[in-house]
């Protein structure tokens, strides 16, 4: 951190002693600390005072919230053993064939095209490399108009305020100056239109938004090519909102190739894949397949391992699992999706209010579920006892029609006890309830 420089009137200069002369005098930054209340005068604060210790908080970091346990920089205390489980978790996880595929980009070098052996220690020989074509960079400057990045930063202020209009007509202001300096295809074009897309999806106008989106894709493919982390997120973004519009088809189309794009530029192993099944699970969901569903957020669950993500998709598949019936399912997820977030983050009550009130809603439809099949077994247990009783057999097809062969009296005598009994689990289940919200509240 820089210090900051404050200037001080003296009376006598050290240089002239002449009065009024001004002097600078470096004074430091004030550092807040969480011990106390005082000002700490440090240059930074303490947890990022030295390498070592921003290595270990990243250590820590990744193993709590993404369960990786790394040797991010090779210390004296690592051991071959530690290094071996870095490189084999990388080449787990990265792919071999996507990463040469973009170096080849980048660098503008041509290879054969086959099978490489990456398991080996050297895959390539000299004869894999057919040429090198040059790549060409422009040494345009970052801020081509100072006024254009005024607007946009209006648009994006306005748009957080909510004022929509507003930040519609900045950013279209901004779109019409640049174009008039670079064309309609540049990197700043594109920043201009995504934020009018932007804009129309926070304003609610979907359709609107998705002809924004479909120009922004063609810019997007003319500027980095078809397979690029750009085009990519376009299409990612069109699939949303064509699902938004009720367009399953056209959502679907561009989901799928999102996914074939992520697939080829990083692997079948990428976090975004968890993305898009997402989307694919709420596609499921409005047409009714549960099962789809299950398993698009299993696989989404598979391809991250930020546990942020999981609780959030554990919630959103016990919310599913709700609507369709299966509570005992919602409630075991919902305890998942709690105790890892209690974990992630401590005695937060704003984050965990939701989650937990969610909780008690499934735990409270699971008892009155667990009390209806009480209630349905007790059914079926005084039915049979009441067949047996009329000697029959309440397996064949004759028990089921048996049943006008009893007496209406006995049948509502059976019926009434039945819901007596129903109703006193009921009241035990209620009271138990209050008393363990009692001592809760007690303790």
């Amino acid at each position: 951190a820089a210090p900051v420089t404050a200037t001080t009137d003296s009376k006598k200069s050290k240089k002239g002693g002449k009065k009024g002369g001004k002097q600078e005098t470096p004074v430091p930054a004030p550092v807040a600390t969480k011990s106390d209340n005082k000002v700490s005068f440090l240059p930074v604060p303490d947890s990022a005072s030295s390498r070592e210790e921003c290595l270990r908080v990243l250590q820590e970091t990744a193993v709590s919230r993404f369960c990786i346990n790394l040797n991010i920089t090779k210390s004296s205390e690592s051991t071959e053993a530690d290094v071996d489980a870095t490189k084999k978790f990388f080449q787990s996880r990265l792919n071999a064939t996507a990463l040469v595929r973009r170096i080849c980009q980048c660098s503008g070098i041509q290879i054969a095209t086959r099978k490489y052996n990456f398991s080996g220690e050297n895959p390539f020989v000299a004869a894999d490399i057919l040429g090198v074509t040059p790549i060409i960079k422009s040494c345009e400057p970052e801020t081509l108009l100072q006024e254009f990045e005024d607007m946009m930063e209006s648009s994006r202020v306005y748009q957080q305020e909510g004022n929509y209009p507003y930040a519609y007509e900045m950013a279209q202001q901004a779109l019409g100056t640049i174009t008039q300096i670079t064309g309609p295809y540049h990197v700043h074009t594109s920043r201009a239109v995504d934020q009018m897309t932007n804009v129309l999806i926070a304003a609610g106008d979907f359709s609107a938004a998705e002809q924004f989106a479909q120009k922004s894709l063609a810019i997007s493919i003319q500027l980095n090519g078809f397979d690029s982390q750009e085009s990519a997120m376009h299409h990612l973004k069109l699939g949303i909102l064509q699902g938004e519009l009720g367009n399953r088809a056209a959502s679907a189309q561009h989901l799928l190739t999102t996914k074939y794009l992520v697939q080829l530029m990083a692997g079948d192993n990428h976090t975004e894949m968890a993305t898009i099944y997402t989307r694919f699970a709420a596609m499921y969901e409005e047409v009714g397949d549960f099962e789809a569903v299950w398993q698009c957020y299993v696989k989404a669950k598979f391809h991250t391992n930020d546990l942020m993500q999981i609780c959030a998709l554990n919630i959103a598949l016990a919310a599913s699992c709700s609507r369709n019936g299966h509570v005992f399912e919602a409630l075991e997820l919902q305890k998942q999706a709690y105790t890892m977030l209690k974990e992630l983050v401590g005695d937060k009550e704003s984050q965990l209010s939701e989650v937990k009130e969610t909780l008690e809603t499934y735990l409270r439809a699971v008892n009155e579920e667990k009390i209806k099949l009480a209630s349905d077994s007790l059914v079926n247990e005084r039915l049979k006892e009441l067949l047996a009783k009329a000697s029959l057999q309440p397996a064949t097809e004759k028990a089921a029609s048996s049943t006008e062969q009893l007496s209406e009296q006995e049948l509502f005598a059976a019926f009434a006890e039945i819901d007596k009994r129903a109703e006193k689990a009921k009241k035990a289940a209620k009271k138990n309830a209050k008393k363990s919200t009692a001592d809760k509240a007690k303790k």
